[in-house]
């Protein structure tokens, strides 16, 4: 077997061991277009602490777009735990949202100011609409 079959073999193993972990829900979007998929390289274990390197634009926007696809913020803040296990990760997040944080907020704070700018609100406006509409 040559070099780029056993290359190939490997990445298209990784990739369906990535497709599987996906929740049910996830895999519908994608059927029915209402979500895309990436693909995220990093280099080695090492770069995954998100602690010792920056997050890359695209990775924030991964981020991002799961979280508002989320429908309970208790998901969301369990991907969010997943996804940045870091400060300086929450940080870089929140600041895409133009959220205000400031260095000396906790991580707690910053995952649930995330958490209220990307699914809360959303949540809260339905909850709101649904009431008068009776």
């Amino acid at each position: 077997m040559n070099d780029l079959k056993k290359i190939l073999i490997f990445l298209f193993n990784n990739l369906a061991k990535q497709i599987q972990s996906l929740p049910d829900e996830d895999i519908e979007d994608i059927l029915a277009g209402n979500a895309k998929m990436g693909i995220v390289i990093y280099k080695s274990k090492n770069d995954l602490d998100a602690g010792k390197r920056e997050l890359q634009e695209t990775e924030v926007a991964v981020i991002v777009t799961k979280l508002r696809s989320m429908k309970s913020r208790e998901k969301g803040l369990e991907f969010l735990r997943k996804s940045c296990p870091s400060k300086n990760c929450l940080f870089i997040v929140a600041r895409s949202l133009d959220l205000p944080v400031q260095q000396k907020d906790s991580i707690a704070r910053i995952s649930e100011q995330i958490i209220e700018a990307t699914i809360g609100f959303r949540l809260t406006s339905k909850t709101i609409r649904e009431y008068y509409k009776k």
